[in-house]
């Protein structure tokens, strides 16, 4: 957290509205990595109330987007989709087109979440189009993986495998460890479909690697969380009993119930075991 934790209201000596307006933004976005998410929201009103007075629209679209990540990881799918879709309607407004691909992406990830698969393609093809066409290769890569997990959620693994792959590359040209972990998350889940159970616990530990050096709190509950089901699997107990928990504690802080109530049904799981 940085110099944020440590002076969270050092913006305050900011005389700029608008720059005021964007560092309560940023801050935001670092309370949310950080899984704490009340603070998080706090900041993103508190940004959003100042951008909207001085119609900063930059701001209130990027707020908005954020918004709508924060929604679907806490599970409330009907009201991300509402804040990805004011999301796109204002970055059409302002005709920001690196805004208008990112909110795409979100919208389809939110589908995914809702299993409407024809809407999430929609939504990911949309936001391929305008990521190739501003030549945005990290924007390119994050469809991809996106893509990917869909076709691992449709058990369609050799199309998901295609996807992760081209993800993959684009990548580690870009040396996006962030993007890698989630790469390497999906390849482990695919060789895990395979009954490929040594390649799986590879590709996991290292997207979990990649993720504590350079991820979040959201993406690594999610790896701990497969990590902990394969180590199960594996007849690993205490590595499984560990993943599973520190996937709970951060499922819990981050308010993301449905996935915490999954990871409870894998320790019951377990425990039967």
């Amino acid at each position: 957290m940085g110099v944020y934790q440590r002076s969270p209201k050092a913006y305050e000596k900011l005389r700029d509205t608008k720059d005021i307006a964007d560092v309560l933004a940023d801050i935001g976005v670092v309370y949310f990595e950080a899984g704490e998410c009340d603070v998080a929201l706090e900041h993103f009103e508190e940004a959003f109330d100042l951008a909207e007075s001085i119609g900063y629209e930059v701001v209130m679209a990027n707020v908005v987007n954020n918004l709508s990540i924060i929604s679907v990881v806490q599970g409330y799918h009907d009201r991300a989709i509402l804040h990805g879709q004011d999301c796109l309607a204002r970055y059409g407004k302002l005709r920001d087109a690196y805004g208008l691909a990112q909110a795409y992406n979100n919208l389809g990830v939110i589908y995914v979440e809702k299993r409407n698969w024809h809407d999430a393609l929609d939504c990911f093809e949309k936001g391929m189009a305008i990521s190739q066409r501003i030549e945005n290769l990290g924007l390119v890569a994050t469809v991809y993986v996106n893509k990917a997990d869909l076709s691992v959620r449709r058990s369609d693994f050799t199309t998901a495998s295609h996807f992760c792959e081209m993800a993959s590359r684009l990548y580690h040209r870009l040396g996006d460890c962030r993007g890698l972990a989630e790469a390497e998350k999906i390849l482990g889940l695919i060789a895990l479909s395979n009954g490929e159970l040594l390649a799986a616990q590879r590709h996991l530990e290292h997207s979990l690697e990649l993720i504590t050096a350079h991820g979040d709190c959201f993406a690594s509950a999610e790896v701990y969380r497969e990590l902990g089901s394969l180590y199960r699997k594996k007849g690993s107990r205490r590595k499984a009993l560990s993943a599973l928990r520190t996937s709970l504690e951060r499922f819990e802080k981050l308010g993301s119930r449905q996935r915490a109530a999954r990871v409870r049904r894998e320790l019951t799981l377990l425990a039967k075991s």
